[in-house]
């Protein structure tokens, strides 16, 4: 977990390679109609002159190996169904059903975010690792290895990476000699390693690496059930709903004890109070792109000298999030909740009787004035940008192949390339995106794929 700069917002980095997104949240849907047709816009907007339908085609070639389908119902929890049961007719959305994940075989038994025990979550070192160093002997993985910093020959335009320095889990480094290198940690650790690498830009005049820094951010609305709801026994997220016009999803998710822990409302009695009433609860999560750009800084010799994240929601993004909490609660009234509360800090909630007038207008109430003053806590674990794509070298870091601008044998294949957020959870575009690069790469000898932890 890091915390932006203004402690406004916490990010959440699975240690994995890619290190944009939460290892076992396996939502992975793919942009779509509507949702294809803003990201296709937004990122031709910002410069990304991608071939569309090849982006397609890479969607496709992973969708068997990673068993990306439509959840099955019978994982479902009663917590799940009946957050969503109260989701009528929400204004702008286009669907509202089941989401597309990448499992096989689950039992449902809620450890998703501790780490899968049963490896049905398919994710790509379960699948797609493995069978690579099945089919070759030329690809080796080392586990535990930081790349702590790249090493570089040439000048300007003409650079090239000349070393990759790699600290092993006995704190020995070493220096690698690959002819090519592919850098997959991440948008924020991404950034990071070419920030102390001392790369900026292409022709080094100026900072864009690091820059328009993005996400997708989130917020809960918890509902109180009379009866138990059995929310954390099962898979954490179940259903979703589409809203486009808002650049929204809804999900219905509860993950204890990362809900409990970081996205209950108070402290001291109050909160333990509200912990444990946890089996009562169904969730729903509004996320939604940002409208907001931030940077991931680094300054070696300030007192800190460690990358940080610099990013705050705008107005419109609180205006955004505050619709989405109000059709949350009101899906909660509807789904029967006898009280409901989101995260802010002063713990108030809302206690409900179950007369629709009088309910809407105490909803209505605890949500009037929302602003930032209001202080729920937000979370994202969808981190985006930093090293965007664009055609112009000096406006973004990366060519539409994924290759650096300026430097001969480097690519950044995660989602640090995002040129700007795409609200749907990020982990199979990234894939995807990965795939496009890598079928356009040139062949070699020696290729090594970097991972900063």
């Amino acid at each position: 977990m890091t915390p932006g700069k203004s402690q406004r917002i916490g990010f959440i980095q699975g240690h994995c390679v890619g290190g944009g997104t939460t290892v076992n949240n396996a939502g992975s849907p793919q942009p779509k109609g509507p949702w294809a047709d803003i990201m296709h816009w937004r990122w031709g907007s910002e410069g990304a002159d991608l071939d569309w339908s090849g982006l397609d085609s890479a969607f496709d070639d992973l969708r068997d190996p990673l068993h990306i389908r439509v959840v099955d119902q019978r994982i479902l929890t009663t917590g799940t169904k009946r957050a969503f049961s109260g989701f009528g007719e929400v204004p702008g959305s286009t669907y509202a059903g089941l989401l597309q994940a990448n499992l096989e075989d689950c039992i449902s038994c809620g450890q998703c975010n501790q780490g899968c025990p049963y490896d049905a979550h398919r994710a790509p070192f379960i699948t797609l690792l493995p069978e690579a160093l099945r089919q070759s002997d030329r690809v080796m993985l080392i586990p535990k290895a930081t790349a702590t910093r790249l090493l570089w020959e040439g000048q300007g335009g003409a650079r090239r990476v000349s070393g990759v320095e790699v600290q092993g889990a006995d704190g020995h480094k070493r220096i690698l000699r690959p002819d090519k290198v592919l850098l997959t940690a991440g948008a924020f650790a991404s950034s990071a390693l070419l920030l102390k690498s001392g790369f900026t830009s292409a022709d080094g005049r100026r900072r864009l690496v690091g820059q328009r820094f993005s996400c997708n951010y989130a917020s809960p609305v918890i509902g109180r059930f009379t009866e138990p709801m059995n929310a954390g026994r099962g898979i954490q997220i179940g259903y979703i709903i589409e809203i486009p016009p808002q650049r929204m999803i809804i999900e219905t998710a509860f993950a204890p004890p990362t809900v409990l822990g970081m996205m209950l409302p108070q402290w001291g009695s109050g909160f333990r109070e509200k912990a444990l009433q946890y089996n009562h609860y169904g969730v729903s999560f509004p996320t939604l792109s940002s409208d907001g750009y931030g940077s991931i800084d680094y300054a070696p010799l300030t007192p800190w000298s460690s990358p940080q994240i610099r990013f705050d929601l705008g107005p419109s993004d609180w205006a955004r999030l505050e619709w989405g909490l109000v059709q949350c609660a009101e899906a909660m009234r509807q789904a029967g909740a006898v009280e409901l509360f989101d995260s802010r800090y002063d713990g108030h909630s809302v206690a409900l009787s179950g007369d629709v007038r009088s309910d809407r207008e105490r909803i209505a109430a605890y949500y009037r004035g929302f602003s930032p003053a209001t202080y729920v806590k937000v979370q994202s674990a969808h981190l985006q940008g930093g090293n965007v794509i664009h055609r112009d070298p000096t406006r973004g870091v990366v060519d539409s192949n994924l290759k650096v601008h300026g430097v001969d044998n480097l690519w950044i294949l995660d989602s640090s390339v995002f040129p700007a957020a795409i609200t749907l959870n990020i982990q199979y575009t990234t894939m995807a995106l990965a795939r496009y690069a890598a079928l356009r790469l040139p062949l070699g000898e020696r290729v090594m794929t970097s991972h900063a932890a």
